[in-house]
């Protein structure tokens, strides 16, 4: 037996009042007047008979290193060449020539997400600012020069256009995959591109829910990817704990993104309580790329910050033996557990072994991992020498 679902009968007006798409918004008359095509007599200074010299008028509005010769060379098609021998600096027409007149004017605007953070007003200074530091670590701490190639595997976040602006202010090429895409599929592009250097992010929000930036690389490239990912892994350490060495701490400013290391921008791998003074009972996060230490303050969660009733502990002992959560203290290594985030990221005691090591220790007490994901909580983030299920 089978029934025919009836479509309700809709009217053309009742359809069209949800067209709001087709709305007709005039700009404001200040916004005309300083459009660069305000003037109606450009349809025919650009008209077929102008081609392709009317182009000038746009490239003259650009600041050019050399001029060009040519405005169009079609000695070879379909390779055609715009402004032949002319060179110029994108980043520098993006950057600095505003910068020069506006320096305080609003470059880029960004609404981040979660949308209960505050919009990003970032000035054509500020810009300038970051994107020449940004240049100087592709030069001096990677080594790339005019020619190379890097590739971007990120998602919609101003240091994107940041990291652009200064691969062009170095002449490097660059290569974004999109952040969405998987690990796979950004591995692909930088072997096609030859690019020397990957620019990515651990985490980042996207739709409301806070993703791992590793991703989750495919199936049958699973046995592959694992087996050489702890090497990977622990020469990408070794690199950037070289780096952090060189700041100076007081130089180094907090995030305003909590439970994020105010270097690097990595996620802790666990936290530790000190045992010497003059820090002595300070909770301190272990940042698991470049093994910066941060402090926040003890019984809150350090993925969601929430704190008081929802903060619990646990070690091995207390879950095989189903004693449910405790107060802080008891052995070197326990878990703290979130009731608001349902996550978990390991603690350390100082002073019930002098020897813990966050990374090490991490790894050490897998067998903490596996019982509290039994229990229903997943970790806050991963070990780059620990690779679970669920934590790639």
């Amino acid at each position: 037996m089978t029934t025919e679902s009836r479509i309700p009968d809709v009217s053309e007006a009742q359809i069209e009042v949800h067209w709001r798409e087709e709305d007709y918004i005039a700009p404001p008359p200040k916004f005309v007047e300083q459009a660069n095509a305000n003037d109606p007599a450009i349809l025919d200074r650009f008209a077929e008979r102008n081609f392709p010299d009317c182009f000038t008028e746009y490239a003259d509005l650009l600041a050019w290193d050399e001029p060009w010769q040519t405005v169009l060379d079609t000695s070879n098609p379909p390779f055609w060449r715009w402004f032949t021998g002319g060179k110029l600096n994108a980043c520098y027409n993006c950057v600095d020539r505003h910068r020069s007149r506006d320096r305080n004017k609003a470059a880029l605007l960004w609404v981040p997400e979660p949308e209960s953070e505050q919009p990003q007003t970032i000035t054509y200074q500020e810009l300038y600012r970051r994107v020449n530091e940004f240049a100087a670590l592709l030069r001096y701490h990677c080594g790339l020069k005019t020619g190379d190639r890097v590739t971007f595997h990120l998602p919609m976040v101003p240091e994107l256009p940041i990291a652009m602006l200064a691969c062009a202010r170095l002449g490097v090429i660059h290569s974004q995959v999109f952040g969405g895409f998987s690990g796979t599929a950004a591995g692909g592009r930088i072997a096609d591109s030859g690019s020397r250097v990957l620019i990515t992010m651990d985490a980042y929000h996207r739709n409301g829910t806070l993703i791992d930036g590793s991703g989750k690389p495919s199936a049958r490239n699973d046995a592959i990817v694992i087996s050489v990912a702890t090497v990977v892994m622990a020469a990408l350490q070794v690199h950037w704990v070289a780096l952090a060495a060189h700041f100076v701490a007081d130089e180094v400013k907090a995030l305003d993104v909590p439970g994020v290391c105010p270097l690097c921008g990595s996620l802790p791998v666990a936290s530790m309580v000190c045992a010497l003074p003059p820090y002595q009972g300070y909770r301190y996060l272990h940042c698991a790329l470049c093994a910066t230490e941060w402090h926040m303050v003890r019984v809150q969660c350090s993925q969601c910050g929430a704190v008081g009733k929802n903060i619990a502990y646990h070690s091995v002992e207390d879950v095989a033996a189903d004693k449910g959560p405790s107060e802080e203290g008891g052995p070197a290594v326990r878990a703290e557990t979130c009731e608001q985030c349902h996550a978990y990221r390991k603690i350390l005691y100082q002073e019930k072994d002098t020897g813990v090591e966050p990374v090490a220790d991490d790894v050490a007490s897998v067998a903490l991992d596996l019982l509290l994901g039994e229990a229903g909580y997943h970790r806050a983030s991963g070990n780059p020498l620990l690779w679970l299920p669920n934590t790639i």
